[in-house]
């Protein structure tokens, strides 16, 4: 079930962007031939983030899925930081 609700149940895992979900996405499409994809997502995501710190001056723990917007937990550098691998996979292209 897709839906945005960030608090209570169901989970907020059901609706919104994570950084960790989108890392191993990518790397997935990786190993399975699908390199277009797996870039777009890495520059999608790698522009989110960078967006995300150039607004608020940190990154946030999830974002909405529509629309790429921060939602929860400033200051969040835990997961975030696979972003990281996704960028150093790009300067090697």
């Amino acid at each position: 079930m897709y839906h945005l609700r960030t608090g209570g149940n169901p989970s907020p895992w059901t609706g919104n962007i994570w950084i960790n979900a989108n890392y191993f996405l990518y790397l997935a499409e990786k190993n399975y031939g699908c390199a277009k994809e797996a870039r777009d997502l890495a520059v999608a995501t790698i522009k989110m983030l960078g967006e995300d710190i150039l607004q608020n001056g940190a990154m946030h723990e999830f974002y909405h899925s529509d629309t790429g917007a921060s939602c929860y937990s400033l200051g969040f550098q835990s997961w975030n930081m696979l972003a990281y691998y996704m960028v150093q996979d790009l300067k090697k292209e």
